[in-house]
Order: C-alpha cells, then sequence, then structure tokens
C-alpha cells in the first residue's frame, strides 16, 4: 500500500482544508451547525417567546378603562402598567436579537483556520512524498512515520488548547502563522530525525517496524483533516451549551421581571372586571 492509493481522498482533505483558512467559511460552517444540527437558533425563539407569553397581551391592557377608587382615578396607574409591559417586551426584543447576531460569534472557534491551514501543508507534503515514495522507499518510510508522529502531537495540542492559548506564543493556534511556523519546526525536526535513524545500525529493524504499520500510518494520516472537522463540531457543540446556558440566566431575569409586571396587570384585570360587575348592578 503506498501514498498514492490515497492520493484522491488526500486530495479532498487538502480541499477542504484550505477553503476553510478563510475565516468566512468557518463562520458559515459555525452558523449551519448552530442552526440546522444544534438548534440553537429555535432555543433562542422558544426561550423569549416563553418571556412573552408570560405578559398580558397588548389588546388586553387596551380595553382596560379607568376608574375611581376611594375618589382617585387609576388612569395614571394604567398608563404606568401599560408603559412598564411595552418596556418589557422591548427589553425582550432587543435581548433575543442580540443573541441571534452574537451566535455565530459565540460558538465560533479560533483555531479552526490555523489548523485546516496546517492540514493543508500537511496533505501537500504526502502528495509530495507520494511521487517520490517508489524512489525512496526506505527514506519515505523514515521521514513520514517521525513527521507523522509529530504532527499528529501537534494536533492534539491545537485541538486541547487551541480555544484557550492565553498570551503564550507557543499555544497561538489563532494565529496562521503560528501553523506555518508549525509545519517548518515539524518538516525540520524530521529531516533531522531521519538523517539521525538513517546512519544507526538499527535502522533496518526501525524501517521493518514501519513496514509493517505502514497502512495504519497511512490510514491515520489521510484521516487527520476529516477527524479535524469532527472535533470541531464537538467544539462548537460545547460553546453551544455554554451559550444557551447565558441565554437561560439572561432570560430567567427577564421572566422575573415579567412575572412582577403580570401580577400587577392581572390586579388591575381582576379590579377592572369587578367594578364592570358592579356597574351592571
Amino acid at each position: 500500500m503506498t501514498i498514492d492509493n490515497f492520493s484522491a481522498i488526500i486530495e479532498l482533505a487538502a480541499t477542504m482544508s484550505i477553503a476553510f483558512v478563510a475565516v468566512e467559511y468557518v463562520t458559515s460552517y459555525t452558523s449551519v451547525l448552530c442552526e440546522k444540527f444544534f438548534n440553537i437558533s429555535s432555543f433562542i425563539s422558544t426561550a423569549f417567546d416563553e418571556c412573552r407569553a408570560i405578559l398580558t397581551d397588548k389588546k388586553t391592557l387596551d380595553h382596560l378603562k379607568p376608574s375611581n377608587v376611594d375618589g382617585k382615578s387609576t388612569n395614571n396607574a394604567i398608563e404606568k402598567l401599560k408603559r412598564a409591559n411595552e418596556s418589557l417586551n422591548k427589553d425582550i426584543n432587543e435581548a433575543e436579537k442580540k443573541a441571534r447576531e452574537n451566535m455565530p460569534f459565540e460558538c465560533q472557534v479560533i483555531s479552526m483556520s490555523s489548523l485546516c491551514l496546517f492540514l493543508f501543508m500537511l496533505n501537500i507534503l504526502f502528495l509530495l512524498f507520494g511521487s517520490i515514495e517508489s524512489s525512496a522507499k526506505e527514506y519515505t518510510y523514515i521521514f513520514i512515520s517521525i513527521f507523522s508522529f509529530l504532527s499528529i502531537a501537534y494536533l492534539l495540542v491545537g485541538w486541547i488548547c487551541g480555544e484557550s492559548s492565553g498570551n503564550s506564543p507557543i499555544l497561538e493556534f489563532s494565529s496562521l502563522k503560528h501553523a506555518v511556523i508549525g509545519i517548518f519546526v515539524i518538516v525540520v525536526l524530521s529531516l533531522l530525525g531521519s538523517c539521525f535513524i538513517g546512519n544507526q545500525p538499527w535502522k533496518s529493524r526501525y524501517i521493518e517496524v514501519v513496514c509493517d504499520a505502514w497502512i495504519w500510518i497511512l490510514m491515520v494520516d489521510v484521516m487527520l483533516a476529516y477527524f479535524n472537522f469532527i472535533i470541531f463540531m464537538f467544539k462548537i457543540w460545547r460553546k453551544g451549551v455554554k451559550f444557551k446556558e447565558d441565554i437561560k440566566k439572561t432570560v430567567d431575569g427577564l421572566k422575573t421581571k415579567c412575572t412582577e409586571c403580570k401580577g400587577e396587570e392581572d390586579d388591575f384585570i381582576a379590579m377592572s372586571n369587578v367594578i364592570a360587575r358592579l356597574n351592571e348592578e
């Protein structure tokens, strides 16, 4: 089994990876996952509709008629109630609008573009070595085995620490420059490692071990780009869960205000109904 046997899959992986280097594609990918797969958009609608459902509808409030209680008109109190209802509805609409605007950014993963660039360059190198594998098989085995190990280590660190790099330049996976430097360092280390192993008496034994595991090395390498998309799908889902929790906190605060306002509205509606019955008698 040679690298050329996987060339079509590698080319597809490289094409997909280079497309997602652009932030616009990452944003679109995030939006589609949030709206179509994780139903965050529906969650936002449902959450804020629950707030609106608590409040009395505008039509009912408009039918409240002022009356005199102990010689005092309830007109000002009713108008105040209407303004409070209108203000809360405005707050709900603004909070919902803000949540929808923030959804792609709150759920977006900052390290995806950089790791996609790294995987694009990784797959290009695989295609390059696929073209020379038949004429330099031993060197290809040694180089690719070292290169694969270091690349997987780089990706694992990126997947684990990429979203919380802090102020450490070593973990700044949000930068495309990080991917370029990373692939350069890995290539240099792989070349040095290949030269070292190539001059050792146990070189033949090392190549035998690599040859026995070659199919598995190739399969893992070929699938790295596809694993990358699955892993970032999981990361976006986790961010979506946190975003939902933040929305729930906002909605709970609004529900408390709506419940208080609803209590006052119900009091005035009940009083209005009692006065209407008394007037009928």
